[in-house]
């Protein structure tokens, strides 16, 4: 599975779900993964309906996946459970206050002409679930 990726591809391989919904769980061997075809963070509520951002990026690809499974492991090394000190910095990431007031780690990843956000949040200082959008 990868940023960019089609919606129709990810329907050949793990079955058809409605196009007009903007995300869906896809189970995997190890796990669950969140796929998102909208903008799924920071979506605007009003009068009871959610809006996600359909029009400013497409929805038949792959804008975000997210995990709190053990299956993920980022190119840095980084998974479930890896310790991460406290401070401003660490690996090139930027610590962040998430929803909840929980903390969390970003950096972009600049691959080709893509710009990833890998975002990590935590529990006690350890790496908990993991988060990709393209930026």
């Amino acid at each position: 599975m990868c940023l960019g990726q089609s919606r129709a591809s990810l329907d050949y391989r793990f079955g058809t779900v409605a196009a007009d919904i903007p995300s869906r769980h896809i189970s995997v061997r190890g796990g669950n993964i969140w796929a998102c075809f909208w903008r799924c963070t920071n979506a605007v509520t009003e009068d009871g309906f959610t809006h996600y951002g359909g029009t400013l990026r497409p929805a038949d690809r792959l804008l975000s996946v997210s995990t709190c499974n053990r299956l993920f492991r980022l190119p840095d090394g980084t998974t479930m459970g890896t310790p991460i000190p406290f401070g401003s910095k660490w690996r090139g990431y930027r610590r962040i206050t998430m929803e909840g007031g929980v903390f969390g780690w970003e950096k972009r990843v600049h691959f080709k002409t893509q710009t990833v956000v890998v975002t990590v949040s935590t529990t006690r200082g350890r790496a908990r679930c993991v988060y990709l959008e393209r930026g």
